[in-house]
């Protein structure tokens, strides 16, 4: 299952495939009410889809979304158990509930040989067989871990954030800085890396 990706427009160049399953963890649309990175997703999901055929799209949460989801004839919604509803008090349950919902994605995908797996925000299913993709947006959690994102919890994030970059077979980010800060923070290779600038909405036109 080989693509390749095309500045701005997140466009896929398959080579002879008739068929491209990508499961997304919506994770951020239960984390953002407003937000610049669900938007990305609001806009680019439905384009996507309306370029290409043959992609499908199955768009993964587990608990109450704070905003709507991105609706297409190819986008497909499931509904984990809602396990974070039931981890109480949060601040007991912070460090496990990556690893929990983890195994709930990889219960639901037992076999993910032909799927892309891509993640919204940090996440990645336990025993993942198919190309995983991992976009990055900023490294501000890294930037400022001294100054402003010093509690124990955050640091927690920043480990896992490590480890699903480094399992991921391909990292997209927004700018050149970002990607710079990638290399530096989390110790990736450059090749590794693909910069897609974020491209304009159509309701913005001459």
């Amino acid at each position: 299952m080989n693509f390749t990706r095309v500045h701005t427009s997140f466009r896929l160049k398959p080579n002879n495939v008739t068929k491209m399953n990508v499961i997304v963890d919506g994770i951020i649309y239960q984390k953002q009410s407003q937000g610049g990175i669900s938007h990305i997703y609001d806009e680019i999901l439905p384009r996507m889809c309306n370029e290409y055929d043959f992609l499908k799209i199955d768009l993964l949460t587990s608990g109450p979304c704070k905003k709507a989801l991105p609706v297409h004839s190819h986008i497909k919604h499931t509904a984990l158990f809602p396990i974070d509803s039931f981890l109480r008090p949060t601040r007991l349950w912070r460090n496990k509930r990556f690893h929990i919902r983890a195994y709930l994605q990889h219960l639901t995908f037992s076999d993910s040989r032909e799927k892309i797996w891509h993640s919204t925000y940090s996440t990645m299913p336990y025993n993942w067989k198919g190309p995983v993709v991992f976009s990055i947006y900023d490294m501000i959690h890294e930037r400022f871990a001294l100054d402003l994102f010093n509690q124990p919890y955050e640091e927690d994030y920043r480990i896992h954030k490590r480890q699903c970059a480094k399992e991921a077979d391909q990292i997209i980010c927004i700018s050149e800085a970002t990607k710079l800060d990638i290399e530096k923070f989390l110790q990736i290779d450059s090749g590794k890396i693909k910069v897609i600038h974020l491209a304009s909405s159509p309701i913005f036109r001459q």
